[in-house]
């Protein structure tokens, strides 16, 4: 091998620079469909930096090895920092039904990769790089089987303890038929003489 030809890249390089180059993609397109449609601008910079984070996020879950979580603190006692949050739509597979079948290509690009032999294994050996790509591929209508949440453990159930018996029921007035029938009147009703 002479010094000229440059080294094969690892698998980890290549699964980040692919992503980028699907991000990348995805930038263009989402910038030709705001051209198109005017009611896409109001997202574009947001869906811009979602995956630009995301692009950043992942390469740093892939290259730098996997650390404890931390406990997140609450956002309960914490004031508002004034800027103007707009909301990403949600719902499954949004980003196809939003620009059409170019972005279903990305989707498919991004299922390949995740598909090639050894990246299954890279994912799985960087849980936080799994749950980088999840909000990805559910905006693009995917699931691979390698970024899918392990079932959560069921916790076992508690035996069921007896319950206590019911306490018999009072044995019925003896002479209950010969209660003075004052007691059968409906009650708030007066009777005048």
């Amino acid at each position: 091998m002479s010094p000229d030809t440059p080294l094969p890249p690892t698998l980890t390089t290549h699964v980040a620079l692919s992503f980028a180059a699907i991000a990348r993609g995805l930038f263009g397109l989402i910038w030709q469909g705001c051209q198109r449609h005017v009611a896409f601008f109001p997202i574009f910079i947001p869906i811009c930096s979602f995956i630009t984070k995301r692009i950043h996020r992942f390469e740093r879950a892939l290259t730098t090895p996997p650390r404890p979580r931390k406990p997140c603190p609450s956002r309960a006692g914490r004031a508002p920092d004034g800027r103007i949050r707009v909301a990403l739509p949600r719902s499954h597979a949004w980003f196809i039904k939003m620009l059409g079948n170019r972005a279903n290509a990305y989707a498919h690009y991004l299922e390949q990769l995740l598909a090639e032999p050894g990246v299954p294994e890279l994912i799985a050996a960087n849980p936080s790089a799994a749950r980088i790509l999840r909000p990805l591929c559910h905006l693009l209508g995917i699931k691979p089987p390698c970024i899918q949440r392990a079932p959560a453990p069921r916790r076992p159930r508690k035996p069921k303890t007896p319950r206590p018996p019911k306490p018999p029921k009072p044995a019925p007035f003896p002479n209950a038929h010969l209660r003075h029938p004052s007691s059968k009147w409906p009650k708030g009703v007066l009777l005048k003489f």
